[in-house]
């Protein structure tokens, strides 16, 4: 990389829960937290009680196609950058290809999709890779922090080591138990003028604020 002049810059991290051997069953994980943090994570769950968790196949997220775009969209279109853009039939030929080693879990309320999460598994890592919201509802029924802790009890019951979060609502994500992996990206442009043009770019990226916080005792 430095012989070709890329250059190194840092990016938000990557927000990673570290399954725990003693963690069991999800009980495992609530009892490992402080007092205050173990009643939010109940308190959240409480409000997410009256959702519908639905595990669907290729078949019926071809089926709800609109529903999932929409909410899909609903997080997209609230990030500041985004470097690409995917449609519900990327997470279609997802589940076609990668099958049981991926999950999408639609969260329904009277029989509407309010929300959905994708899970993507490879040796003892999960990833909570795609989501969508309705924002309108998610105040009242907490659906994003309900996924975060379904992705941590899926994690439990799969045996896996490491939960894999990505690089949003990193304060948020840290309330669960995730710490932050540093990430770097490297970029070089092939014509050398132009590449050497870049260096002023860097002194404009901004990594996020944010508070790193400790759940558990």
């Amino acid at each position: 990389l430095k012989v070709f002049k890329y250059r190194q810059f840092q990016v938000d991290p990557n927000m990673v829960v570290r399954i725990r051997p003693e963690w069991s069953t999800f009980d495992d994980y609530l009892k490992a937290m402080n007092t205050k943090y173990r009643k939010k994570a109940l308190s959240v769950i409480k409000q997410g009680g009256i959702l519908e968790r639905r595990t669907f196949t290729a078949e019926q997220m071809e089926a709800n196609y609109g529903a999932i775009e929409k909410l899909y969209l609903n997080v997209a279109n609230k990030a500041k950058v985004r470097i690409n853009h995917f449609d519900t039939s990327y997470l279609v030929e997802l589940k076609r290809n990668l099958q049981d080693n991926f999950t999408f879990t639609a969260y329904c309320l009277n029989d509407v999709i309010v929300g959905f999460s994708t899970m993507i598994f490879w040796g003892n890592n999960s990833e909570g890779h795609a989501i969508g919201i309705n924002y309108e509802l998610n105040g009242e029924h907490a659906i994003y922090q309900n996924i975060l802790y379904d992705f941590v009890r899926t994690s439990i019951d799969m045996g896996m080591s490491r939960l894999l979060l990505g690089r949003t609502a990193m304060e948020m994500k840290s309330n669960i138990g995730a710490e932050p992996l540093e990430m770097y990206c490297y970029i070089r442009h092939s014509t050398p003028l132009l590449n050497r043009a870049f260096k002023p770019v860097f002194n404009y990226i901004r990594k996020t604020e944010w508070t790193q916080r400790n759940p558990f005792k």
